[in-house]
């Protein structure tokens, strides 16, 4: 039975999702107990904040859970334009949060969020209900509606400035329509004045080429921009393959900044060794292949819209995933992303509960076993993930 199948899927989900969470809560623990301690007093602080976090996470994944996926569709138009509105709001003076040159924090009341990853959310459910317009309908509205948005959000990151949000959405965006669509001369074109216009956004600005000579030599610059590349490597190598034990990290002793953001995947290398990177990666890895695996049972029993809304959950988790590791292990340039369940981040984390909340949504649906002929949409070139 369908059923029967989505569920199994739906709970193997939830194990990995939360065992993800409560590995990064140990992480986040041990990387951060130096700064906490410094910085407030306690070396606490930043566990509890994580933990409650979580917990804020988990309360609002199991309403959005709730909900159900045929509301969250409904809706998903005017939670894109919310997100987008919040996003607009970093550019009032008064409102916005500015952290180490940049502004990508917003600031109501008590409350200090990052509203990029709540754009994540409604970006993700219109996507979806776009593509499953597009292929079912041949309607173009929806898509050009992205489309818009999308070069909207882009100019709002880079102006902040983001350019790591901006080359982890974008990316994601234009391989998750590579994979849908398969490949054509339009997505050619586009790719290729995609990546004309990411070369000159780094020639264009000093700090960006810095960074990226600082990629492939760190040691030119070992006190300035290679400074956080060569801690990470060196709380990576003195691990080696089990670790010299967890708590026991010298790095985080605030050698290595930002140890328990942009960097816990550093740390945990350096307490626990390869064997638990190894580990951490691994358990993306299955997170993904479900995911992938959900998205294409759903696909293929023609539930198009949530199983898009599956497929872009599992891309934009595990390739934030990717550029975090690539970036820990020098092989793309430092940059502000975290860790999706693991690193320490306010909405970061929350939103990717969230997403879990999303596809936990996929139960309150009744499931039937559709024959494959009933609305199968005719697409030319359906790529390497096939609509059907």
């Amino acid at each position: 039975m369908l059923s029967t199948e989505i569920n199994d899927l739906l709970v193997k989900i939830f194990i990995v999702a939360l065992t993800m969470v409560a590995m990064g809560l140990v992480m986040v623990s041990s990387s951060s107990m130096a700064l906490s301690d410094h910085g407030y007093g306690s070396m606490n602080y930043h566990t509890y904040a994580h933990l409650a976090r979580i917990c804020l996470g988990i309360f609002l994944a199991y309403i959005v859970s709730n909900i159900g996926i045929k509301t969250l569709r409904r809706f998903s138009p005017s939670l894109m334009m919310a997100g987008l509105v919040l996003s607009v709001l970093v550019f009032v003076p008064g409102l916005s949060v500015d952290v180490n040159g940049a502004s990508r924090w917003l600031r109501l009341g008590p409350v200090v969020f990052q509203p990029y990853d709540l754009f994540k959310l409604g970006y993700i459910l219109f996507f979806a209900y776009a593509l499953d317009r597009f292929y079912v309908k041949r309607e173009l509205d929806g898509l050009q509606l992205s489309a818009a948005v999308l070069v909207v959000i882009s100019f709002m990151l880079l102006s902040q400035p983001d350019f790591g949000s901006f080359s982890l959405l974008v990316s994601t965006t234009l391989l998750i329509i590579v994979l849908v669509s398969g490949v054509t001369k339009k997505l050619i074109v586009a790719g290729m004045a995609l990546a004309a216009c990411l070369v000159w956004l780094v020639v264009s600005e000093p700090y960006r080429m810095k960074r990226i000579a600082t990629l492939f030599d760190p040691w030119s610059d070992r006190y300035g921009s290679g400074f956080q590349l060569i801690q990470a490597m060196v709380a990576e190598g003195s691990g080696g393959i089990v670790g010299i034990g967890l708590g026991k990290s010298i790095q985080k002793m605030l050698y290595l900044p930002e140890a328990h953001t942009d960097f816990t995947i550093s740390v945990f290398a350096e307490e626990v060794g390869m064997v638990g990177v190894l580990i951490a990666i691994l358990l993306s890895m299955y997170l993904f292949v479900l995911l992938m695996r959900l998205s294409s049972r759903l696909r293929h029993h023609e539930y198009l819209f949530e199983s898009y809304v599956v497929f872009l959950v599992a891309n934009f988790i595990f390739i934030q995933f990717l550029f975090n590791i690539g970036v820990n292990y020098g092989l793309l340039p430092t940059k502000g992303i975290t860790l999706p369940f693991m690193g320490y981040g306010g909405t970061s984390v929350v939103s990717h509960i969230i997403m879990i909340g999303m596809v936990m949504s996929l139960r309150k649906m009744p499931l039937k076993d559709v024959s494959q002929s009933f609305r199968r949409p005719n697409v030319k070139g359906a790529g390497l993930i096939p609509v059907v």
